[in-house]
């Protein structure tokens, strides 16, 4: 069906190559998932979420929207998809109650240029008349600004994740494509908003191998993938310095202690070493250290790329290797996280517990519009927490790797220790690469 073979090009081994396949096969895949959903108790629509623009190479993403007052929300736990199938659709369905997909353009308000009528809807349940898409809220530009930049930060968290895929010469083909193809929108707008822009070829280039990949020989087209691998981790981190000036200028300087992090201290069972003083703010659920370090997107790049290393965990009988690597990201970027967990929630809650400081105050960017959508997103988390099914996350169906993070979602005895043993090795890792 599809390529699982890999092949060697250049010390990268490369896998996960797209398979040509037509317009028709994916509208087969709608009708298929479509039909495995119908009579799920209480979906009221299942929307299609962008667009294939080069099959074979584009997958299909999903919203699953349930009613507000739906007893539990979840989609079969093993649905009988076609491998075809599952492979035109290889990440996720969301799930959303219809009260909070109503509000999307707080989540993303690009959708608009897209699908200024709403997305595509494949499935509507029998016997609901009202227009289940999203508001077309009106928000203003200063509004506008603000959801679309905390969007980018949100994203370079899925392309930061790909860094030890490139650290370890690992090519996994169609995910990199798929998730690099962000860096188009965000080199957009950093540029329409922020000061400090970005002037790349980028945008073009990828254009051009995503058109041409089934018509070029692939050796050629992975060395090129490869430059635009290392191409658009370099643009999230020259994103990440420019959204760094930007929200240090709209942001609050509150304590720490007020915000409810863990403060460094010898006493900590994480302190860092004396070498590692600048510091200033680690966060264990996604690796991520802020700190002033690094002084340049390509330095920051570069100390993350030597961080990455390949971590084994054993208890016991209990064995898993994981990918570890540290995300070194620019102090004042820190502000938009704290801002989220400076709200009151359960996602915020959660991610408070993971994070630790060595300042006495730091920025927290806090404006109105950027509260009400944290206020939100941890609505969502709660609702769908005490709905969930059995086994799932909030995300559906979903093909391909699941986080570390998620595995260790349910803290039994045994899952904390092993959380404790890998924050030990998350510091000593900072402390490893800042003096490299």
């Amino acid at each position: 069906m599809h390529e699982n073979k890999q092949i060697i090009i250049d010390g990268w081994r490369v896998y996960d190559l797209p398979v040509e396949y037509s317009d028709a096969d994916y509208e087969e895949a709608r009708v298929e998932i479509t039909n495995q959903v119908r009579n799920t108790p209480g979906l009221i629509a299942l929307f299609e979420y962008g667009c294939i623009p080069f099959p074979g190479i584009s997958d299909m993403d999903f919203w699953a929207v349930f009613s507000d007052d739906a007893g539990k929300m979840g989609l079969p736990l093993q649905p009988a998809l076609s491998e075809k199938t599952k492979y035109l659709m290889s990440h996720q369905i969301t799930l959303f109650a219809e009260k909070h997909y109503r509000k999307m353009l707080y989540f993303d308000p690009w959708t608009t240029y897209a699908w200024p009528n709403g997305q595509r809807l494949l499935y509507k349940s029998d016997g609901i008349e009202r227009d289940l898409n999203f508001e077309n809220i009106k928000f203003t530009k200063e509004e506008r600004d603000i959801l679309s930049l905390v969007l980018v930060e949100e994203y370079l968290g899925s392309i930061n994740s790909t860094i030890s895929f490139y650290a370890k010469k690992k090519l996994p083909v169609r995910h990199i494509l798929e998730t690099i193809k962000t860096c188009v929108y965000i080199i957009e707008e950093i540029n329409l908003i922020t000061d400090r822009k970005i002037n790349s070829t980028f945008p073009e280039e990828l254009k051009d191998l995503r058109s041409k990949w089934f018509k070029i020989d692939r050796q050629e087209a992975v060395k090129k993938l490869i430059k635009l691998f290392y191409d658009g981790l370099l643009i999230s981190f020259e994103a990440a310095f420019s959204l760094s000036n930007w929200a240090s200028r709209r942001s609050e300087w509150l304590r720490i202690s007020d915000l409810g992090v863990e403060r460094i201290n010898f006493l900590n069972h994480f302190c860092l070493d004396k070498k590692a003083k600048n510091i200033y703010l680690n966060i264990f659920n996604d690796w991520r250290v802020f700190t002033d370090f690094a002084r340049t997107p390509a330095q920051a790049l570069e100390l993350s790329i030597n961080s990455c290393r390949e971590v084994e965990i054993k208890l016991g009988r209990y064995s898993k290797v994981i990918d570890f690597c540290v995300v070194f990201q620019p102090l004042e970027l820190a502000a938009i996280y704290l801002g989220f967990i400076s709200e009151k929630g359960l996602l915020s809650d959660n991610l408070r517990k993971n994070t630790f400081s060595n300042l006495e105050e730091a920025p927290v960017f806090r404006p109105k519009i950027f509260q009400e959508k944290i206020k939100m997103i941890n609505e969502i988390i709660e609702i769908y927490n005490n709905k969930r099914v059995a086994d799932t996350s909030g995300k559906g169906w979903h093909f391909g790797n699941g986080s570390f993070q998620n595995s260790f979602e349910h803290k039994t005895i045994k899952k904390k220790i092993l959380v404790f043993w890998l924050k030990q090795k998350f510091w000593r890792a900072i402390n490893a690469a800042i003096k490299i």
